[in-house]
């Protein structure tokens, strides 16, 4: 199994990279000014997609710890058992009341409600390519492309 993961990733790693060589080939070649344009925009949209997704990972595994814990905790108390833990999972914030507990995860929940909204994501990448279809039909129109080429530009770029 080790053998074959191994051969299928430097397989996959050669093809994907012989693949966006020959992808950024094509949409240079069809129009380098939409490409050199697609080329600055899309890296900068990328940076804070990353920067805000790590952020939003470290307070859902967060939010789902403190979860569990309230979890625990109402069971512990409905049912009337202690369930016995290593003392290495339990926290100290873990022994608490349901409702710390609960206020907790509700305050983690409301901090990765707010950073989602603040993601530029999907927005920001419509704006772009939106420019670009603007800008390529406007070239079309002008007669400085074919519909062919332009589109043959996009299909390249969205694979890109």
């Amino acid at each position: 199994m080790v053998q074959g993961a191994v051969t299928d990733a430097v397989t996959g790693l050669l093809r994907d990279v012989f693949t966006i060589i020959g992808l950024v080939v094509v949409i240079f070649y069809r129009d380098w000014k939409l490409a050199l344009i697609a080329m600055v925009v899309f890296p900068v949209a990328v940076y804070p997609i990353v920067k805000f997704g790590r952020k939003l990972r470290a307070y859902s595994t967060r939010t789902q710890t403190s979860m569990a814990e309230l979890t625990t905790i109402l069971l512990e108390t409905i049912t009337g058992t202690r369930i016995v833990k290593h003392s290495i999972w339990r926290n100290t914030s873990g022994s608490g009341s349901p409702r710390k507990t609960g206020d907790s995860s509700e305050s983690r929940s409301n901090r990765s409600g707010c950073g989602r909204c603040l993601i530029p994501s999907w927005n920001f990448w419509g704006g772009g390519i939106s420019f670009i279809v603007f800008y390529g039909g406007y070239n079309v129109i002008q007669g400085g492309a074919t519909p062919g080429t332009f589109f043959s530009f996009l299909a390249a770029l969205l694979m890109l």
